[in-house]
């Protein structure tokens, strides 16, 4: 019986630019939905088992409770949105 032994492959390398361009781009489809006040767009970003958590209100659990929270949200409220990326003193993206 023989053995063969091989070496660990490194980890691929992620192209952090296009990982970034498409973080921006959900980001802008999230905005988009929230300033198209579409409830149901809005909770699609939202896995079942999500957990929303606003200031003064008690925890909001799974998708369908945070689709209703944002159908009451959006009869009552006018808002809108905005997306701009903060940058580090690196000039790398740190959120959004």
């Amino acid at each position: 019986m023989s053995t063969t032994t091989t070496s660990p492959q490194p980890a691929q390398k992620r192209d952090i630019v296009t990982d970034l361009e498409a973080i921006g781009a959900l980001h802008a489809s999230y905005v988009a939905a929230f300033n198209s006040n579409d409830a149901a767009a809005v909770a699609a970003f939202y896995t079942d088992h999500a957990v929303l958590m606003l200031p003064g209100v008690p925890a909001i659990e799974g998708r369908r409770d945070i689709q209703a929270m944002f159908e009451a949200y959006f009869k009552e409220n006018v808002a809108k949105i905005s997306h701009n990326a903060a940058r580090n003193p690196g000039g790398g993206r740190l959120g959004l």
